[in-house]
């Protein structure tokens, strides 16, 4: 099991922080300077983050305006999110639909369950960007290749259960035997 810390959640607040643009009590936990190669291994996986102030909103997350200029902020300032982030929390996705300018929402009759459709050049550059990320904190960690390539592949997961299959896009990791 790659990670058995407990999950750590936050809420940030509709006018506290999202209309603030304002990530801060979440970076504040991952001060580039202080963070050990092991505790960056526990934090894998581990972020759960929820928002306040959104109840009585009709529209999904990632089409509310402010929302996706939050998210692209974040993404921009901290893209470290598919390395920190749980699978079992809609932070990911969110932040990859607010990165999507021509996305269209689909509801699976049978199921309920949305499915999304897109481009698919800025659906693989959010994926080569995530697979960076992972690989690059992965390495900070001491990670081993395969734990990072199964951190990746849960990530290539959670996304094809949302968008259906698409192509993987080919590591940019090296083979430590040079080949």
């Amino acid at each position: 099991m790659l990670n058995p810390h407990p999950k750590m959640k936050y809420i940030l607040d509709k006018h506290l922080h999202v209309e603030r643009l304002d990530f801060t009590p979440v970076l504040e936990l991952f001060d580039d300077a202080t963070i050990s190669p092991e505790r960056l291994r526990q934090l894998c996986g581990t972020l759960e983050i929820t928002f306040a102030g959104y109840q009585d909103e009709e529209r999904l997350p990632f089409l509310i305006p402010e929302v996706r200029t939050f998210f692209r902020a974040v993404r921009k300032e901290w893209p470290c999110a598919p390395y920190f982030c749980s699978f079992d929390n809609p932070f990911i996705l969110i932040e990859l639909l607010s990165h999507i300018d021509h996305l269209a929402v689909l509801e699976n009759g049978q199921s309920g369950q949305l499915l999304f459709r897109c481009g698919m050049r800025q659906l693989r550059q959010y994926v080569q960007q995530s697979h960076r990320i992972i690989e690059i904190l992965g390495k900070r960690a001491a990670m081993s290749g395969t734990e990072i390539d199964r951190r990746e592949s849960r990530f290539d997961n959670y996304l094809k259960m949302r968008f259906g299959p698409y192509r993987k896009t080919r590591s940019t990791r090296q083979n430590p035997n040079g080949a």
